[in-house]
């Protein structure tokens, strides 16, 4: 397969997720999601690779755990423990619920009031990222990230995902 330029990377995270989550974001306003997000429990899901290569894939659990770590640094978030996560989810796949019908079901069974769940791309040494802050309730969008960054420094990486929801949580913006 031919490599990809940094800038059909991210086209392609969103085309993808807009594949395995059509109703992700309908009835959302101009702004790109359903309004301010505020203080809230959240539950940091799985972020998928695009390529089905593994050497185009990092560890399993490897940008969760960066961006749980991140996260835990912003006060308005509450965080779901990760085991609990993880193991609400290996339940979720063995009753074959996956894609937004298990994302809804995680929500409620861990009690998050939103989830963080997204798609990544690896090219050359860089890594694409985009983020999706879902109502674990409604299913609606509430707020798109995308963070483009050096492999290097995953931890930056989780760092802006972090500060761009933290930076949208005080100022009421939702886009």
């Amino acid at each position: 397969a031919a490599a990809l330029a940094a800038d059909q990377m991210a086209p392609r995270v969103l085309a993808e997720l807009t594949r395995r989550f059509p109703s992700l974001g309908k009835g959302a306003g101009e702004a790109g999601g359903e309004g301010p997000v505020k203080a809230q429990t959240l539950a940091v899901a799985n972020f998928r690779p695009l390529a089905e290569e593994k050497e185009r894939q990092l560890a399993e659990g490897a940008m969760e755990d960066v961006l749980t770590a991140a996260l835990s640094t912003v006060p308005s978030v509450k965080l779901v423990d990760r085991e609990k996560i993880r193991l609400v989810l290996k339940d979720l796949e063995s009753k074959d619920l996956q894609g937004e019908r298990g994302l809804l079901q995680l929500g409620t069974l861990v009690k998050a009031d939103a989830l963080l769940s997204g798609f990544y791309a690896m090219e050359k040494g860089r890594l694409t990222l985009s983020a999706r802050l879902i109502n674990a309730k409604t299913g609606g969008l509430l707020r798109v990230v995308e963070v483009e960054g050096h492999l290097d420094h995953l931890e930056e990486i989780g760092q802006r995902v972090a500060e761009s929801l933290a930076k949208s949580s005080a100022t009421g913006n939702s886009a």
